[in-house]
């Protein structure tokens, strides 16, 4: 598990150079794919649409992206852009305070995947979460309060993917009712569209729909059976989350707040 601690920069840039070369791959695909014309144009594009927005309103993200980026040695519109394609979805159910899922997830993602123990240094709870090499944001991650989030589909390249708001939701909350406060605010500024499962200790999970940023919250139901090949299960009461990693086994981490 990456172990990151400090301010925003500091936990990206322990997280860009210890993934530097998974990064920087991904990083130079991306541009081979666009071609150097269209390339430029293309970041000049994140940078002003989704990439604008993550400024704005997600500041300590921003901070921590720029941090992945130099610790790379990436462009941070590489990492914009790389985040802006990874639109993925899959299928969740809920237990006792718990989360799991599968998810969809390509191979060349599957690949840079990775559990994270982000340790704040002030402002915010410390958090595990399952996340991307190149990634500020998480797919998935419980909190030293027990709030859990996973993202369930993302579907709007042009607005800030749902896993920069997961990771905010975690970071700033320790309750569900000021999470859906915080996540509607947030929604109604960034235009995300998506689902999100949400779980906290002692409450029943829910589904979030966003839509362009209006959000719609429904109950999820619990299931005795589990998903068949989950990737992902979030226990709130526990602070744990286990990943089923793509060549096989999975990995837990426990999130407990620090001393």
């Amino acid at each position: 598990m990456l172990e990151t601690s400090g301010a925003p920069f500091e936990q990206g840039h322990a997280q860009g150079t210890a993934c530097a070369g998974g990064i920087a791959r991904a990083a130079a695909d991306l541009r081979r794919q666009y071609g150097f014309g269209i390339w430029r144009l293309t970041l000049s594009e994140i940078r002003l649409g989704a990439g604008r927005q993550v400024r704005r309103h997600t500041p300590q993200l921003h901070e921590r992206l720029e941090g992945i980026a130099a610790g790379a040695g990436v462009q941070v519109g590489a990492l914009q852009l790389f985040d802006a394609q990874a639109r993925l979805a899959g299928v969740g159910t809920a237990g006792k305070e718990s989360l799991e899922a599968r998810l969809e997830i390509p191979d060349e993602l599957g690949r840079l995947l990775l559990l994270r123990n982000s340790r704040p240094d002030a402002g915010g709870f410390d958090s595990v979460e399952l996340t991307c090499a190149a990634w500020a944001g998480c797919l998935a991650g419980v909190n030293a309060a027990g709030l859990g989030a996973i993202v369930i589909e993302d579907r709007a390249p042009d607005a800030p993917s749902l896993r920069v708001l997961a990771q905010d939701l975690i970071f700033r909350r320790d309750a569900l009712g000021s999470a859906l406060d915080h996540l509607d605010h947030r929604a109604s500024y960034t235009g995300a569209t998506g689902v999100l499962h949400l779980v906290a200790p002692g409450c029943e999970a829910v589904r979030v729909d966003l839509q362009e940023g209006r959000i719609e919250v429904s109950e999820l139901p619990a299931v005795d059976a589990p998903i068949a090949e989950s990737t992902v299960r979030l226990d709130a009461a526990a602070r744990s989350l286990e990943w089923s990693a793509p060549e096989g086994g999975s990995e837990r981490a426990v999130c407990r707040a620090a001393e």
